[in-house]
């Protein structure tokens, strides 16, 4: 997970987070961008236009994109969890 912090004495409380989510984390400048949420919006929006359009159910997109890229959660179950 990539993330930063306004303080340095947020790093232990970040540290606690990572660890309860069990996942390890990157830090990176603090800085307009929010690169990987993006991304993903972007492949949201792709499986769901693939929906509409008929080309495969939602069970085949999150089937598709797990097994092709080797994604934690399928486009459509990440949308969830954005929600």
């Amino acid at each position: 997970m990539e993330v930063s912090y306004w303080r340095k004495d947020d790093e232990a409380a970040l540290k606690e987070i990572a660890a309860q989510l069990e996942t390890g984390f990157l830090m990176v400048d603090d800085r307009i961008g929010l690169v990987t949420p993006r991304v993903v919006c972007m492949i949201i929006n792709e499986a769901y236009s693939t929906i509409l359009e008929g080309t495969a159910t939602w069970e085949d997109v999150d089937l598709g994109m797990k097994l092709g890229s080797n994604y934690p959660f399928g486009p459509l179950e990440w949308s969830i969890v954005l929600a």
